[in-house]
């Protein structure tokens, strides 16, 4: 897909101009997932009632599950490999050979984010903000297509309302807490 490849060399020409913003690249890449997961636990963590954690923790990894099928189904089925392999560079981060449709890290994250709004709206936004930030550093880091973020967003939104459809306990989902 040439708009494909062209939003990609765009974004990609970001990576290697300045070393602030390769940190940022890199952090946005690689290290705000791990602060996503942390600030997702907090969020679960404020709630006091047992059955609240219990039943959001449960929804959270229903959805991730879900996430993560399809991730393995689509890096199965869909050979698509990733921008430094065919493009020959070395990217800012490091990353496996293995397929790159949809990107994990989007589907993971995605899901996350909406499964959180539909427990509270405004928590849910900033994670899908968080979220599309990852989508973004990944791909001006050279080891995704923008097209490997935007199967992941689909992926991870369906995944989050398939498991919100099929989670029984939705009473206990609701939140007036936020982050």
């Amino acid at each position: 897909m040439p708009a494909n490849l062209d939003l990609f060399n765009f974004l990609h020409s970001f990576a290697g101009l300045y070393w602030p913003l390769d940190w940022l690249i890199i952090f946005l890449g690689t290290y705000l997932a791990p602060v996503l997961i942390v600030l997702s636990l907090v969020f679960v963590f404020r709630h006091r009632a047992f059955k609240v954690r219990f039943s959001i923790l449960s929804f959270l990894a229903m959805s991730l599950i879900i996430a993560a099928i399809f991730v393995v189904v689509g890096r199965f089925s869909i050979n698509n490999p990733r921008p430094f392999i065919v493009l020959n560079f070395t990217p800012l981060i490091d990353a496996s050979e293995t397929h790159s449709f949809p990107s994990m890290h989007m589907t993971l994250f995605t899901s996350l984010a909406f499964a959180l709004w539909f427990i509270n709206r405004k928590t849910g936004y900033w994670f899908l903000f968080g979220a599309i930030l990852i989508g973004i550093g990944r791909i001006i880091a050279g080891v995704h297509w923008p097209i490997d973020i935007l199967g992941g967003l689909l992926c991870g939104a369906l995944s989050a309302y398939i498991a919100y459809k099929l989670f029984p306990h939705k009473e206990y989902l609701k939140s007036n807490y936020e982050l």
